[in-house]
C-alpha cells in the first residue's frame, strides 16, 4: 500500500515504467509503490562529490569504466524525473541584468565575509587575544584595499548577473576580467546596490566568443566568519609540533566561514576552511566570545585547491 511519503507507482506488467502516484487515479491490484524520498539525500550527495574536478576523469564512485561526467548525467536526470513536485527538482530560473562585484580564492572572500561576533576571542591566553587584535586590524585595512581595488576594477570591466535560482547563480563576464573563472574555485558575489556577500562555488565554465558564462553554486546567502584554531596533522615537522604546545601561535589560528550561522555555536552544520587545513576526524575549535566551542569534521564534501567545504559537529 501507498506510504505517505510514497511518491511513484507501477504496475509490473510489460513494459510498464514507474509514474507520479497521482497521475493514473486508482492503481490496480498489484501495483508497486515507491517511495524515493530517503534516496534523493544520497542522490545530492553523490552529485556534489567531485564537483570541483574534469567530467572527463574517471569516476572516483562507480569505477573507472565511467567518468565524472557519465556519473553526472546520470544522477541529474535521476533528479529531473524522480525528483517530486517540480519545485524539488528544477528550480525556477529568472533572467536578468545586474552588475555584481566579485572576488575569487578562500584568502580574499573571507576579507567580504561578516564575523559571527565581532570582538570574538574565545578563552585564550593574552598572547592570543593580542595576535587577535592585530589580526582585525590588518583584516580591516585589507577589506578597505580589496573593495577600493573591486570598485576600480569593475568601473572598467563589469561582471553581470544574468540569471538565478534559489541554488544557483548565472554570471556573465569578460574573458580578461575573469582570470579566476576555474570550475571549483572559491567566489563571494555582492550584488549591486545591496551590502551583503553572497559565497559560492564556480561549477561550470564556457565561453560564448570573449565573454565567459559561468554557474556559481549558491553555498550560502548570509555566511559569516569565526576564528578557529585547528590541530596540526600527526607527523609534522619538529618545529610544527612545538607549536601543539603553544595554543595562540599564529599559525595555528585561521578563520573559516560558517554556512548556516542561525545555528546554535557549535551545533552540527557545515563551513568553508583553507584548502589542506582538515580531514574527516580532525579537532577544530571555535572561537567564539564566550568561550571555545570544540568540533571535529565528520566529512568533506569539497576539497580543492581553493576551499574545502566540511560537516561538522560537536567533539
Amino acid at each position: 500500500a501507498a506510504g505517505a511519503g510514497t511518491s511513484f507507482a507501477v504496475t509490473p506488467a510489460g513494459d510498464a515504467r514507474p509514474a507520479p502516484l497521482g497521475e493514473a487515479g486508482a492503481w490496480p491490484p498489484g501495483t508497486r509503490y515507491i517511495d524515493v524520498d530517503g534516496c534523493l539525500p544520497l542522490v545530492h550527495e553523490a552529485l556534489e562529490r567531485d564537483a570541483g574536478r574534469a567530467a572527463s576523469e574517471p569516476d572516483t564512485l562507480y569505477g573507472p569504466g565511467f567518468t565524472i561526467g557519465e556519473r553526472r548525467a546520470v544522477l541529474e536526470r535521476l533528479l529531473r524525473y524522480w525528483g517530486g513536485t517540480q519545485a524539488a527538482h528544477r528550480a525556477e530560473h529568472v533572467s536578468m541584468a545586474l552588475p555584481v562585484r566579485v572576488v575569487a580564492g578562500y584568502e580574499e572572500v573571507i576579507e567580504m565575509v561578516p564575523a559571527l561576533e565581532k570582538g570574538a576571542a574565545g578563552a585564550g591566553s593574552g598572547h592570543h587575544e593580542l595576535q587577535l587584535k592585530i589580526d582585525d586590524t590588518t583584516r580591516t585595512l585589507k577589506r578597505a584595499a580589496l573593495r577600493a581595488a573591486q570598485h576600480a576594477k569593475y568601473a572598467a570591466a563589469v561582471v553581470k548577473l544574468v540569471d538565478a535560482s534559489a541554488g544557483e547563480l548565472g554570471l556573465a563576464a569578460p574573458r580578461e576580467a575573469a582570470p579566476w573563472a576555474k570550475p571549483g574555485a572559491l567566489l563571494a558575489v555582492q550584488i549591486e546596490p545591496g551590502h551583503e556577500w553572497v559565497v559560492g562555488a564556480l561549477r561550470r565554465v564556457f565561453a560564448l566568443g570573449e565573454e565567459l558564462r559561468l554557474s556559481m553554486q549558491v553555498l550560502s546567502a548570509r555566511p559569516r566568519s569565526v576564528p578557529l584554531r585547528a590541530e596540526l596533522e600527526r607527523g609534522a615537522a619538529t618545529w610544527e609540533t612545538e607549536l601543539r604546545y603553544d595554543r595562540s601561535a599564529p599559525e595555528r589560528l585561521k578563520r573559516g566561514i560558517l554556512l548556516d550561522p542561525a545555528s546554535p555555536p557549535g551545533a552540527p552544520g557545515t563551513m568553508l576552511l583553507p584548502p589542506r587545513l582538515a580531514e574527516p576526524g580532525s579537532a577544530i575549535e571555535l572561537l567564539l566570545a564566550a568561550e571555545a566551542k570544540r568540533v571535529r569534521i565528520t566529512r568533506l564534501i569539497d576539497d580543492t585547491e581553493s576551499f574545502q567545504r566540511a560537516t561538522f559537529a560537536p567533539a
